[in-house]
């Protein structure tokens, strides 16, 4: 028997979890929008010394500390080095987000008492020879 098919409203169920997983996918774009809304247009307080205080923009601040890393032999490597790192720092950050999200699918699927059946985790190939 199905889920569908199960007496009391299987499917009511299932459009449920549609729409929360739906709410959860539009919160991380709707985070992640605010973020690189943030990046490209927030400013934040600067100071430079005990006297120089100021508001830059960040991404303005990023742009600065890309061309104001060390003098090296490899510059460009360096470079290349701060980019690839903030990359990775800002992509963490939003798939950490995102799987903390798809954490909470996982539980209610396993609350709801949705289970994956063994024989589908196995691979096509392998269910043949099993045969």
């Amino acid at each position: 028997m199905t889920h569908d098919s199960a007496p009391g409203g299987g499917g009511a169920e299932r459009g449920a979890a549609r729409r929360r997983r739906m709410a959860r996918v539009a919160s991380w774009m709707i985070v992640t929008a605010a973020f690189v809304a943030f990046a490209v247009a927030g400013r934040v307080p600067t100071y430079r010394g005990a006297t120089e205080r100021g508001e830059e923009r960040v991404l303005d601040i990023w742009r600065a500390l890309a061309h104001d890393l060390p003098e090296v032999s490899a510059s460009g490597l360096m470079a290349a080095v701060y980019v690839a790192s903030l990359a990775a720092f800002l992509g963490g950050g939003l798939l950490t987000l995102w799987l903390a999200l798809a954490t909470e699918d996982r539980q209610e699927q396993a609350d709801s008492g949705e289970t994956a059946s063994p024989v589908a985790l196995i691979p096509a190939a392998g269910r043949a020879e099993r045969r």
